[in-house]
């Protein structure tokens, strides 16, 4: 895949973070509901990004199914979600060759940030605009390390 192409489907995946700040400022109202349900939607995306990767990367049944018990008891305790973040920024790269699996891995990747932005947001005491930057500082280094990663894959 042509890199220029790759950067901007890592973009757009890495600005779920920014829809989802965007949405807990506009809906103020929705997120002590979103909070019971945006880690539950984090744990399945984790998961789903796990089994597609998985799959792609064409791994043996049993090392699936163990890797499939590892994420879900991984979902299940308190997780540090900005470093699953860059973790799925590093895969990301790993299937620009195939375009249907960086299409399908990079919606999983944008609406889990849309989860970890709203959830973010929604607990942040700052105002909304220092708050949306923080936000995206924070989470950068995923769309830093998922460029910077197929680039050296490209050139080595």
């Amino acid at each position: 895949m042509e890199f220029a192409l790759y950067a901007l489907t890592a973009l757009i995946s890495f600005l779920g973070v920014f829809v989802g700040g965007i949405l807990a400022f506009i809906s103020p109202e929705e997120m002590p509901t979103g909070k019971k349900y945006f880690p539950v939607l984090q744990a399945a995306c984790v998961l789903a990004f796990a089994a597609f990767f998985s799959h792609f990367l064409g791994l043996p049944g049993a090392l699936r199914f163990a890797i499939y018990l590892g994420v879900l008891a991984y979902a299940f305790f308190k997780q540090n979600t900005v470093i699953v973040y860059y973790l799925l920024g590093i895969l990301l790269s790993f299937v620009s060759s195939d375009n249907n699996a960086l299409l399908t891995l990079s919606m999983i990747a944008f609406i889990y940030g849309v989860a970890s932005g709203s959830l973010y947001a929604a607990a942040s005491k700052l105002p909304k605009i220092r708050a949306i930057s923080k936000l995206l500082f924070i989470h950068s280094p995923f769309l830093f390390l998922s460029i910077f990663t197929e680039f050296f894959r490209n050139v080595f």
